[in-house]
């Protein structure tokens, strides 16, 4: 599909790429943790998941992370990519985005960051 870009390259800054991305397609890779304070719509092809678990294992269960909401094989995926944004069409990219804020407890509030480092600056000067 000319709309999707493959990473195939070892040196490039995926935290760059994710901040243009319009979309996320991710496995096992921690990526979507990060993509996910973006809000962006992402799915998951996975097509061994089974002997991934069993092999190098996972933090959490696939369908706990997913909602059960992932791919096995390309030819569903690209499905479900030539489905997103049509009217009447199921929007699991922005469904699995939703359901992954609130897996990670993304905080959005503003200067979240600076409160954390002030009371991390607090707590060891005294």
């Amino acid at each position: 599909d000319p709309r999707i870009r493959l990473l195939r390259e070892t040196h490039v800054d995926v935290n760059a790429l994710l901040s243009i991305a319009d979309g996320l397609i991710s496995d096992y890779s921690s990526a979507f943790f990060d993509y996910s304070v973006t809000g962006r719509p992402m799915w998951f092809l996975a097509p061994d998941v089974d002997r991934y678990d069993a092999d190098r294992g996972l933090y959490d269960p696939y369908d706990v992370v997913t909602g059960g909401r992932y791919h096995t094989e390309w030819p569903s995926l690209l499905r479900a990519l030539r489905d997103f944004g049509e009217p009447d069409r199921d929007d699991e990219g922005k469904a699995n985005a939703a359901r992954v804020a609130v897996y990670t407890r993304n905080n959005t509030e503003p200067d979240s960051c600076r409160r954390i480092v002030g009371a991390i600056l607090k707590a060891t000067s005294g």
